[in-house]
């Protein structure tokens, strides 16, 4: 079987929703920290998926492990240590939403969604806010 890297155009389908989950699922089981190696991984993917969209696109998620189906718009995709991603964003309908869920629990779908404002909004990848209040409290030791 073929191995491939990151570097490697997307397979379109569910063969690659697949491949990206087991990847996802791989690096926390490597990561000393989940967090930290799902979201490095997380972000490759959503980079790479921004890197492909046309000015008048943008990455919308749709969530799927509610019992129904949630889509928003990410604005900041972050991590708290040891186990948790956190997204930051806003729904279709104009509602700010911040999700906090496990690495054990991910499950989203990347897609391209016409942009809401004049111009086209690009994700930040940053460390969530506990993670600076632990690193704070941790100094003190």
């Amino acid at each position: 079987m073929t191995e491939y890297s990151i570097a490697v155009p997307p397979i379109s389908g569910f063969d690659h929703m697949n491949r990206m989950q087991a990847e996802i699922c791989e690096a926390a089981q490597a990561s000393k920290s989940s967090a930290v190696g799902v979201f490095k991984a997380i972000r490759e993917y959503v980079e790479q998926f921004e890197a492909e969209l046309g000015g008048c696109q943008e990455v919308a998620m749709r969530l799927a492990s509610f019992g129904e189906e949630i889509d928003f718009r990410p604005e900041k995709i972050g991590y708290s240590v040891p186990d948790f991603i956190t997204f930051v964003g806003v729904t279709d309908g104009g509602e700010k939403v911040h999700l906090v869920q496990h690495v054990s629990q991910l499950s989203f779908l990347l897609r391209a969604a016409d942009k809401l404002g004049d111009l086209p909004t690009r994700i930040v990848f940053a460390p969530a806010g506990p993670q600076k209040a632990l690193k704070s409290l941790c100094a003190g030791l």
